[in-house]
């Protein structure tokens, strides 16, 4: 009798081990993307004063830290994390050559926006090439956005101009939703600015 009170101690012991590991789920992932303007049309001003051209983008560099699945966040200025469950839906240096692109689509007057790696044989009047230096922030305080980047004509090598461009844009609440949010406001920022530049060795030709 003892021994079978003992065996029914152990199943019910067993069972409560079991119960909450059968319980416990691992948190699915959550996956991102920056988004490109929105609306953005252009005006009748910028279509009189912009020559029709075509734009090459690219190449797009990013830092080694920045370049994995996980978005990065800062916990300091010389600590990182990494998101164990908050990725990137693409590699980042794609998504940030992609919205680009579509930014200066609906602030540009050109006739071809090209990519980088070129294909075919399609010539360019620009060419854009961005480096981006840090792309971070932290939940419920800001990101911040710094780049270089420099404008070549000439078949897209004789360089025209080339600037260094800081952003910082808030972070409305401590999610990785609007920090994402953020981010993409930053790269719209400087969308508009590398616009405006493309446009003033355009018409300065």
């Amino acid at each position: 009798m003892k021994y079978a009170i003992a065996r029914y101690r152990l199943l019910l012991l067993g069972l409560s081990l079991l119960i909450p590991a059968g319980c416990a789920r691992t948190l699915p992932a959550q996956f991102y993307v920056l988004s490109p303007l929105q609306g953005t049309v252009l005006e009748e001003s910028v279509r009189e004063k912009t020559s029709v051209f075509s734009l090459g983008i690219g190449p797009v560099e990013i830092p080694e830290y920045l370049d994995r699945p996980q978005i990065v966040t800062r916990a300091n200025e010389h600590e990182i994390r990494l998101a164990e469950f908050n990725k990137w839906a693409e590699p980042l240096h794609d998504n940030i050559s992609r919205v680009l692109t579509e930014n200066l689509t609906g602030l540009l007057y050109a006739d071809a926006f090209i990519v980088h790696p070129w294909r075919g044989s399609r010539s360019i009047d620009y060419r854009l090439s961005l480096d981006v230096i840090r792309f971070d922030g932290s939940l419920s305080d800001t990101v911040s956005l710094v780049a270089r980047w420099s404008i070549f004509g000439k078949g897209g090598k004789k360089l025209l101009l080339r600037k260094k461009s800081s952003y910082t844009e808030p972070v409305r609440s401590p999610d990785y939703e609007a920090l994402v949010s953020a981010q993409s406001s930053a790269l719209a920022a400087l969308s508009r600015e590398i616009a405006g530049g493309i446009r003033l060795v355009s018409n300065n030709k």
